[in-house]
């Protein structure tokens, strides 16, 4: 494959283009994809990408007001609290290639159904266990691994049900993210302050049922609709394992994945460790600044999706764009620790939700454009899993014990 964009015949009809997929899978009734894309059935999923992404990403970054109460229930070291939180965002994005793997297999739906009754389970284990080691596993695993067979989905079927209006969908279903940290974090602050985090997590159990009945608007095969012979070769696993590693050998997309898992690196830090650091400096409002950050991101993300299909900023290298948007966000963050008042603290947390929004809502779109819709199932997978490690990495080595 060559490093270039593709061209717009590769891009013409996304519903036949996923490996495994017939375009009757994504809206049985209507059998020409100009009939779906861009329409009543593609703003439903939208919307259920955006439910989804509201309870998934939002209950991660608002991991920091958990983050507290294990500090204090557990009398755990800073770093291995953060470990928790990490590790859950880290597989979140980790297990992206194997979600993406599952939906051309089982379909998007049974994927993300999958997904809620995982993380249903391990929030529930992770109310009751009494030793923290333990929540590395309930938590940072089970909710992790499911967090991720919920999320993967949204963003691969945004791309399948867009075109025209691909950018603006994308923007939306992105910012549920942020509209979930900026409800989700003084909720859970709340319920902790009045129930305890054990009570609190299992309040938080209804959202993953809400997330199943959310995953319902992916339409899987419909009856009748039988894959043929060559379409069964082309999603074996012999025939995946050699598109999988062909991908690589795309260097736009290896140096794409590269530099964006590199930016990923200090993404969460401020999500898990920011309350705690107020608190350190004096600052009485840290969860404050979380719901300010929520904020900004989620305005953000929802200001970006029309303003990047404006005919002056479509005719300029969105690429561009992209990487001013992680340049502001790294310096920013290296800039936080030398905060140590209310006002300086709220300056960052603006620009990094600011610029968030830009770096969000282009990352499903630049992959696309940069390796086609027909590989766009596997190079997002690939990315996450990369970005996972970034994850994983970055809080637990900005905490201290």
């Amino acid at each position: 494959m060559s490093g270039t964009v593709p061209s717009s015949s590769a891009q013409a009809d996304p519903g036949m283009a996923v490996s495994g997929y017939i375009r009757d899978e994504l809206n049985p009734s209507d059998g020409d994809s100009g009939e779906w894309k861009d329409r009543g059935c593609a703003w439903v999923v939208c919307s259920a990408v955006f439910l989804i992404n509201f309870f998934m990403v939002g209950t991660h970054q608002s991991y920091g007001v958990l983050f507290s109460a294990f500090l204090e229930e557990f009398e755990a070291s800073r770093a291995s609290a953060a470990w928790v939180g990490s590790l859950a965002y880290g597989l979140l994005l980790l297990g992206g290639p194997f979600a993406g793997t599952m939906c051309k297999t089982y379909g998007p739906r049974k994927v993300a159904l999958a997904g809620s009754v995982l993380c249903f389970l391990g929030l529930l284990l992770t109310s009751i266990v009494e030793a923290f080691p333990v929540i590395f596993f309930t938590y940072g695993v089970l909710f992790g691994l499911g967090s991720s067979l919920a999320y993967s989905p949204g963003n691969i079927v945004i791309t399948w049900y867009f075109e025209k209006h691909r950018t603006l969908a994308t923007g939306i279903a992105a910012a549920g993210g942020s509209f979930g940290n900026v409800a989700l974090t003084p909720l859970l602050q709340t319920m902790v302050d009045s129930l305890g985090w054990r009570g609190a997590i299992r309040y938080f159990l209804i959202w993953q049922i809400v997330v199943g009945f959310a995953a319902l608007a992916y339409r899987p095969l419909p009856p009748g609709s039988q894959p043929t012979q060559l379409q069964a070769f082309k999603t074996s696993p012999a025939k995946n394992y050699v598109l999988d590693l062909s991908l690589w050998r795309n260097e736009v997309f290896v140096v794409w994945t590269a530099a964006i898992s590199l930016t990923m690196y200090g993404y969460y830090i401020p999500y898990v460790h920011l309350p705690s650091y107020a608190a350190d400096v004096g600052v009485a409002d840290g969860p404050a600044l979380l719901l300010i950050l929520g904020a900004a991101s989620a305005g953000s993300r929802l200001l970006f999706g029309p303003v990047l299909q404006l005919p002056l900023l479509v005719r300029l290298n969105r690429l561009h764009i992209q990487t001013f948007s992680m340049i502001v966000t790294a310096v920013v963050t290296l800039a936080l620790p030398a905060c140590s008042t209310f006002g300086g603290l709220v300056t960052c947390v603006l620009l990094l939700g600011l610029f968030d929004g830009c770096f969000v809502t282009l990352l499903p779109i630049l992959t696309v454009d940069l390796v086609g819709v027909e590989n766009m199932s596997l190079a997002w997978g690939f990315t996450l899993g990369s970005c996972s490690v970034s994850f994983i990495l970055g809080p637990p080595t900005a905490g201290r014990n």
